[in-house]
Order: structure tokens, then C-alpha cells, then sequence
């Protein structure tokens, strides 16, 4: 037996190796910037008349949202709930929520305010959704956030001797929206 041999690899051994960790280090930060770029969930896209998942491969389910109006930063409406939804990737919901105000009170010079708006013909409001989403990857729900919508909005009323109970509103900017 040759007790001059020697069992440590050679440096071919080692640089293969070497080549081999630097090529497997490349491929998972690859991968892990793709997942990131391609899987991490967007904020939903929210306009007056609807909500929008922007997300390629990421469903977003609203658990539990609340709308409803304010001017000149008083709530003048009741909350109403909007339906439990799911958005699977790049879908589009249209809700129609009916806000009603009879029974809020409101501060003496919002009224005033408010009134004077409504004997112009035009009030611009603030449509507020509230409420608790989920994100949705394959089959698993990723946590739960707390979703806030700001929706600015100019409602043309006509005539005001002829007002009906319902109007229709114009779009005036996309809606701010925090999702934490």
C-alpha cells in the first residue's frame, strides 16, 4: 500500500464543486426573484363602479366590505355591506350598493354646506369602502389585511326642484387604496 497517497480532492474536484454551488446559488436566486416579481400580491384597483383584482396569479376574496359617503370629511350615509366576493386573477366585480343618509346626523355647518352643494346641482363626495380581504395562491389563503378605499366622486343632479332619489354619479379619480 502506498502511504504516500493522499485522500483530499484534487483541484479539478474542487472547482467543479465550486462551479457547481455558484450555478445552484444562481438558479434559486433566479427563482426566487421570479416568484416575487410574478407572486407577490397587488392591491386590488379600485373605481367607483367596480373593483379589479390586478394580480396575474393571485385571487383576492373580500370577506367583509362596508361603503358608504362622506362630504367634507363627516360620514353622511349609513355603512352598507357589500356582498362577500371573490376575484380570481384580473376579474372585475361591479357591485351597486344603495347609500341612504336619513337617519345620520351630521354637524350644523356640513349641513349647511351640504345643502347649499345639493340647491347648485352638483355635490362632491367621498365613497369610503372599508372591510377585510384575503389574497388566494392555488388552493391556500394567505392572511387576512385590513383594505381601505377612497373613491372621489362628483354627483350632477339636474335640477334641483326636480331632484329624484336616485342620481347617477361621474368618475373624477381613481380611488386610493391601502391594503395592511
Amino acid at each position: 500500500m502506498d502511504s504516500t497517497k493522499n485522500d483530499a480532492p484534487d483541484g479539478k474536484t474542487k472547482g467543479r464543486f465550486c462551479l457547481l454551488a455558484s450555478g445552484a446559488l444562481i438558479f434559486v436566486g433566479i427563482a426566487i426573484l421570479l416568484y416575487l416579481t410574478q407572486f407577490q400580491p397587488h392591491k386590488p384597483r379600485f373605481i367607483i363602479q367596480d373593483a379589479r383584482n390586478p394580480n396575474a396569479h393571485i385571487g383576492i376574496y373580500y370577506e367583509k366590505l362596508d361603503v358608504h359617503a362622506i362630504y367634507q370629511h363627516q360620514q353622511i350615509t349609513l355603512a352598507t355591506a357589500l356582498p362577500r366576493t371573490y376575484l380570481d386573477h384580473e376579474e372585475v366585480s361591479v357591485w351597486s350598493p344603495v347609500l341612504y343618509g336619513k337617519d345620520v346626523a351630521i354637524s350644523p355647518l356640513v349641513a349647511a354646506g351640504l345643502m347649499e352643494d345639493l340647491q347648485s346641482g352638483c355635490v362632491s363626495l367621498d365613497i369610503k369602502v372599508s372591510g377585510r380581504l384575503k389574497w388566494k395562491l392555488g388552493s391556500s389563503m394567505i392572511g387576512k389585511y385590513q383594505l381601505i378605499a377612497n373613491c372621489p366622486a362628483y354627483i350632477p343632479l339636474g335640477n334641483p326642484s326636480k331632484m329624484e332619489s336616485a342620481v347617477k354619479y361621474e368618475f373624477v379619480h381613481l380611488c386610493k387604496v391601502k391594503v395592511e
